[in-house]
């Protein structure tokens, strides 16, 4: 039995415009852009309560978000929008792109170089080795 026979999956027609809300958790994905004209447009959100905290988990994030294990989420890149805006925490964004920390990029780039050439367990085992030493990049 192929896998996807085990799920139920579900499908919508969309229009330019339209958005679709998922879980975190929900897989899923969108078939390839067939129009030679017109590129696909997506944003991707993260929501969370006021309770969360910042946890590394060993998946890069190559920005310099300045927190600490045990902070509250908050800042310009988790700027609260409710019930008030932060404002001062969206203003970077408004100014203009957000870079990335370029050294911490390179290294990124760097250890998935060698891990994809190591193929897909060596892929794994260095996400485990970076999970397991707690490093958040």
């Amino acid at each position: 039995m192929r896998a996807i026979n085990k799920y139920r999956v579900l499908s919508w027609s969309v229009e330019p415009g339209d958005a679709l809300l998922f879980h975190a958790l929900t897989l899923h994905g969108a078939r390839g852009n067939a129009s030679a004209n017109n590129a696909r447009r997506a944003i991707t959100t993260r929501w969370c309560g006021d309770d969360v905290t910042y946890r590394p988990s060993g998946i890069p994030f190559p920005y310099p978000h300045g927190l600490t294990k045990g902070d509250r989420i908050k800042g310009t890149f988790f700027p609260r929008i409710w019930p008030e805006v932060d404002e001062a925490a969206l203003a970077p964004r408004f100014s203009g792109p957000i870079m990335p920390d370029m050294t911490l990029l390179d290294k990124e780039v760097r250890r998935l170089t060698v891990s994809i050439r190591r193929g897909p367990q060596g892929y794994r085992r260095s996400v485990d080795r970076l999970r397991r030493s707690g490093s958040s990049l």
